[in-house]
């Protein structure tokens, strides 16, 4: 999966990096020439948006008179993460 960049580069690079007998896959095909001018497919995915659902338990100890359940909502909602992030407790 390849984010940013374009098709044309990033097929080259992975062309030139990839190792000799291993299959490609991926939705996105560009063909390119090798140095003899023969053509050769290039196969990469892109990230695409997926829809996600998750939990949270919100405790509070007893200094405090209430739980912001809108502020909490609005912070994650606000909240990008990144692929393989961790998130820390």
């Amino acid at each position: 999966i390849v984010e940013g960049g374009r098709d044309d580069a990033i097929a080259e690079v992975i062309y030139h990096h990839k190792t000799l007998g291993t299959n490609m896959r991926g939705e996105v095909r560009v063909q390119i020439k090798n140095k003899h001018g023969q053509p050769r497919e290039i196969y990469f995915d892109r990230p695409t948006m997926v829809r996600c659902a998750a939990g949270i338990e919100v405790e509070r100890d007893s200094s405090t008179s209430g739980i912001d359940t809108h502020g909490i909502k609005q912070a994650l909602a606000e909240r990008s993460f990144l692929i393989g992030e961790h998130v820390h407790r």
